[in-house]
């Protein structure tokens, strides 16, 4: 064990009582290693810059009881005890974050205005990682991310160019965090809050300024370009779907997606490359980026298509891309690529438009392999399963995937 997690696993431990220990020590050892996406020269953040926060915080310590005793719940899911103990962190968390807020209890990181914002971001965005670890279908991580928005953009503002702030190395934490977060979820199906979109900030446009940080790629650790059009496809989407979608798409519009889709065919993930030597391999994140690629280009034919079963060439284009990024998928799958958890967004749309036996099979195993994953992954595998199952029609493609959420009374975060 590494000296900074030695120190803090024994000293930590030896404070907490005997129900909130095992907690401590899922996080410790399994939970944290899974929140990372991606390799960076900080280690892992999650132990090297939350942990010694938490040490001395009793809300922040909460939120690390709370996710690895979530992740426990998870996996032992007939322990009902593990998820009381769980259950009471979280609890704790929501009382003390309200208390911050009325301004009736302080913030370990200093009194002034900016300490506090960026420590609510630090337990709001704790939370939405809690809500993925336990799995939530209630839309929970809709709600935090709207509650950190406020306080994410005035931080992206500040933290551009130098700064003395003695807090600065961890605003490039919660801005990676909070990027990754907004933008898949800004594209992600969102079934009973269908009707509440999620604004993207405009400083998620270029994602340049993560480089600024050395904790850059923890996160987000592939394709900086490819994920700057997101909140273009996103826009993109919601105007679609505002449109009435029994008529033709407005040719504006239409024109936009046909462009999109040209764009993002001929992109280049060579040249969407994070170079720092401590970061995964180039063919791995090349190998990432087409995945993620080919699943936009994949949402995007499903936004402006009301049925892509109809459409007989189109599903032979799907079914083509199907073909080319299943070995793919199975590289990460069978391999120890930290990027493999940044694959359950473009997995689900890749296997919501399987009709063949064998590419269902292939993502079945695919997404149930880890005896390991945290909650979301299940969530996702049992909605992709939904789908499949279900004989209407509309259980198909990136709008089934809303649909089937719509009609099981489910909205989650696929990030």
């Amino acid at each position: 064990m590494p000296p900074l997690r030695a120190s803090l696993g024994f000293g930590t431990m030896s404070q907490l009582d005997e129900f909130s220990r095992p907690s401590f020590e899922q996080y410790l050892a399994v939970t944290s290693g899974l929140l990372v996406r991606g390799r960076t020269s900080e280690g892992n953040p999650f132990i090297n810059y939350v942990l010694p926060l938490a040490a001395s915080d009793d809300l922040i310590m909460d939120c690390v009881l709370a996710i690895g005793g979530a992740h426990k719940s998870v996996l032992d899911a007939k322990n009902r005890q593990l998820e009381v103990v769980a259950r009471g962190h979280y609890a704790r968390i929501l009382a003390g974050l309200r208390k911050v807020l009325a301004g009736r209890a302080g913030s370990t990181f200093g009194s002034a205005g900016e300490d506090k914002q960026v420590y609510m971001v630090l337990i709001l965005l704790l939370l939405c990682v809690l809500e993925g670890v336990q799995g939530d279908v209630n839309g929970a991580v809709h709600h935090h991310l709207r509650a950190a928005r406020q306080y994410a953009a005035p931080l992206a503002a500040r933290s551009r160019g130098p700064s003395p702030h003695k807090l600065r190395y961890i605003h490039g934490f919660l801005l990676e965090i909070y990027a990754v977060f907004a933008l898949e979820f800004s594209i992600t199906p969102r079934g009973i809050l269908q009707d509440q979109p999620f604004e993207l900030d405009p400083f998620l446009e270029s994602l340049a300024f993560l480089g600024e940080y050395k904790s850059c790629g923890f996160m987000l650790g592939f394709g900086h370009g490819l994920f700057g059009m997101i909140p273009e496809i996103s826009k993109l989407v919601e105007a679609r779907r505002a449109e009435n979608l029994d008529e033709g798409a407005s040719s504006s519009l239409y024109h936009s997606y046909r462009s999109l889709v040209s764009k993002l065919d001929s992109w280049d993930e060579y040249a969407d490359i994070l170079e720092e030597n401590c970061l995964s391999p180039r063919y791995e994140q090349a190998t990432a980026a087409n995945i993620y690629r080919n699943a936009l280009i994949i949402y995007l034919h499903g936004a402006f298509h009301d049925n892509l079963m109809d459409e007989p060439e189109l599903m032979a284009e799907i079914e083509l891309r199907i073909d080319k990024m299943l070995p793919l998928c199975w590289a990460f799958y069978s391999g120890s690529s930290p990027l493999r958890r940044m694959m359950l967004w473009p997995v689900s749309v890749l296997a919501s438009c399987c009709s063949k036996r064998h590419h269902i099979e292939a993502f079945r195993y695919g997404l149930n392999i880890n005896p390991q994953a945290p909650g979301a992954v299940r969530a996702t595998a049992r909605v992709v399963r939904l789908l499949w199952e279900d004989e209407d029609p509309r259980a198909f493609g990136p709008r089934g995937l809303d649909w089937i959420m719509k009609k099981h009374g489910i909205s989650f975060s696929m990030c």
